[in-house]
């Protein structure tokens, strides 16, 4: 019997570090921020895919001598690119990008760059960072 609640201690124990690895190393968590700002976005160039760079920031809030509230917008901000993919065609020959079909491909803390700029289909640079957009993420945190 001691054995086994050994090893479920083990397996706890274990779990609760791979939560903790995944959450500050993989998980990037969009709502601890008050806005978020599209700069830009460019489509591949065989029309498969979008990239779209979104300016991440926080707001702080200050009171006057009246005591009315004062919302500034912080001093740095936050990156991160999102690649929609399986874009649907209408019959009007219009494309729309499904929020399903998207995932975080690059996330930068303290940057004021916006450049995309494809290379080819499946390659990207993204603030003079480059990616194949089917195999690479780019994380500040994981550098």
């Amino acid at each position: 019997m001691k054995r086994s609640k050994m090893i479920i201690i083990g397996v706890l124990v274990v779990g609760v570090i791979a939560v903790g690895v995944y959450f500050s190393l993989f998980h990037v968590n969009l709502d601890q921020y008050d806005f978020h700002q599209t700069l830009t976005f460019e489509v591949s160039p065989d029309g498969q895919y979008q990239v779209e760079l979104i300016l991440l920031g926080k707001q702080e809030e200050r009171y006057d001598e009246e005591g009315n509230v004062i919302t500034n917008k912080n001093e740095s901000y936050d990156q991160y690119a999102r690649l929609w993919y399986e874009p649907e065609t209408t019959e009007d020959g219009s494309t729309i990008w499904h929020d399903k079909h998207t995932k975080i491909i690059y996330y930068e803390k303290n940057c004021t760059e916006d450049n995309i700029e494809w290379l080819d289909d499946d390659t990207i640079i993204i603030n003079d960072m480059r990616l194949n957009i089917h195999r690479d993420v780019y994380d500040y945190r994981r550098k």
